[in-house]
């Protein structure tokens, strides 16, 4: 089964929070301010129930930083972050001239989708929804002889689109339509063989072209290096 990571972007519910020297701490969307922030000392968040895989941080929509194994590389390491899956909190090493204050940062969350034929699966906490409709086509692009150009994967990926009832108004939506609001030209695709309960990593990749029909959404994806 192939398994697919789709980058998502969105802010962090407050500002970044300094701990140490260039060191800030932010909260996902899973956190939700408490009805009586205003007036009650301590905490002013509270959990959602609900779990993200934090793939990503980026200041100014196109740097993007390092993921850092531990909370301790991240202190090592400027430009880095540091995701605590248990507490769904993230922890960014800023460059030493740029700070919250004066720079915007966001973070990026996975969607999960597969290839499944039995319908939606969760792996972990994690749910991957039935959407691939072929396998990705991974390539591995051929050297030219005599060329700087690096070798290099490419690919593409074609997903389901279909319809589902809005929780709210309960009028049909695509299952992908959030892609015509938000730009994910650029994020990163993590892609997976799903075998014997164990996620084999095959390529991680970038979108460099987004095509979304009533039907399907197409992603094509190319290699970072030739970013």
């Amino acid at each position: 089964m192939v398994i697919a990571e789709i980058v998502r972007n969105t802010y962090f519910v407050s500002s970044l929070t300094p701990i140490a020297p260039f060191i800030w701490t932010g909260y996902t969307h899973n956190y939700e301010f408490m009805p009586d922030w205003e007036a009650t000392l301590g905490d002013i968040f509270t959990r959602t129930g609900q779990k993200d895989k934090v793939m990503q941080v980026t200041r100014g929509s196109l740097n993007k930083y390092i993921q850092a194994s531990s909370y301790n590389d991240c202190i090592a390491q400027e430009m880095s972050f540091y995701f605590d899956e248990t507490l769904q909190q993230v922890y960014i090493h800023t460059e030493h001239e740029y700070c919250p204050v004066t720079s915007a940062y966001d973070y990026g969350y996975s969607f999960g989708v597969c290839s499944s034929m039995q319908g939606v699966i969760y792996i972990g906490d994690y749910e991957y929804l039935p959407l691939i409709k072929s396998i990705p086509d991974i390539e591995q692009e051929a050297d030219v002889t005599g060329s700087s150009q690096p070798t290099g994967m490419t690919g593409s990926i074609l997903l389901d689109n279909h319809s589902i009832p809005d929780q709210i108004t309960q009028l049909p939506r695509g299952e992908l339509d959030f892609l015509l609001e938000e730009s994910v030209y650029g994020n990163d695709v993590f892609i997976y063989d799903y075998e014997d309960s164990v996620l084999i990593p095959v390529a991680c990749l970038y979108i460099d072209d987004v095509e979304h029909t009533l039907e399907e959404v197409s992603l094509d994806l190319q290699d970072k290096r030739f970013a």
